[in-house]
């Protein structure tokens, strides 16, 4: 079965440098997914976490599946690939679809890491937790598959209980990696067609995510054997990621591809 994918923008943070904050549209075989539910409104993200941001929360969520005719209450499952703010936040949004989610990352939500504390927020927990089990919160133990041609995986390194998604389309596997690599730099460190500072003492390897909780060996394991299981691999916090999916098709973009002509399959 053939699914087709939409990259939502739920917001845009400033980590350094503005960052999008990405979800993804899932439609196909009798169902709408979403994976991720974004970030908050701008505003409660520089109250709380200190961090600038724009746009985020309900409306954006809302806005982007309108672009698609979908809404939210047509949404039927919900992947969270984990529960740090900036993925997991508008649940209320959807309070009939069934929630999917890693029981590591549940606990590790509920007692992080002292270094990971501030990405959670309890009150986001209860109202994941509060939800009606199984309908609506699933929470699944390792790899899953929820509909043929539409794969959960178990990607711990990021946080503990973190999940990617393996998606068939009619162009080949497509890998919504989510935090496991953020950015292409993280899956091909070496290339300088990626970035103009290019790792090339990892070239052959991947570059963990800065924030991570598993052993390094161990993430770099995993995201090996991630990326030999699709065709093309989409990171969360990446501006240069195909918007429509199977249409638009890349492994890796190009730094010497025009940023515009990039941009303007954005837009199509």
């Amino acid at each position: 079965m053939d699914y087709k994918i939409r990259t939502l923008i739920a917001g845009w943070l400033y980590l350094g440098e503005k960052e999008p904050v990405h979800a993804w549209y899932i439609e196909g075989n009798g169902i709408k997914v979403l994976v991720d539910a974004g970030m908050p409104e701008s505003k409660i993200v520089e109250k709380r976490w200190k961090t600038k941001a724009e746009g985020g929360g309900e409306d954006a969520i809302i806005n982007e599946l309108k672009k698609h005719g979908v809404m939210p209450s047509e949404i039927d499952i919900v992947i969270l690939t984990h529960m740090h703010f900036d993925h997991a936040w508008n649940l209320d949004l959807f309070p009939n679809a069934q929630i999917i989610i890693q029981k590591e990352e549940v606990i590790h939500a509920i007692k992080p890491v002292p270094i990971q504390r501030s990405y959670y927020n309890k009150e986001l927990n209860v109202k994941l937790i509060s939800r009606n089990q199984p309908k609506n919160l699933l929470i699944i133990e390792g790899d899953y598959l929820l509909k043929d041609g539409l794969e959960i995986v178990f990607t711990p390194g990021h946080t503990p209980g973190s999940l990617s998604v393996i998606v068939n389309t009619e162009k080949g596997k497509v890998g919504l990696c989510s935090d496991l690599g953020p950015r292409y730099q993280n899956w091909f460190p070496a290339d300088s067609e990626i970035s103009n500072n290019p790792k090339r003492f990892l070239e052959g390897s991947y570059l963990p995510n800065t924030i991570h909780t598993e052993n390094v060996m161990n993430y770099i394991n995993t995201m090996e054997k991630f990326m030999k299981s699709v065709d093309i691999v989409i990171p969360a916090h990446d501006d240069r990621i195909p918007v429509h999916m199977p249409e638009q098709w890349w492994g890796k973009p190009s730094m010497s591809k025009d940023p515009l002509e990039v941009f303007a399959l954005k837009e199509e």
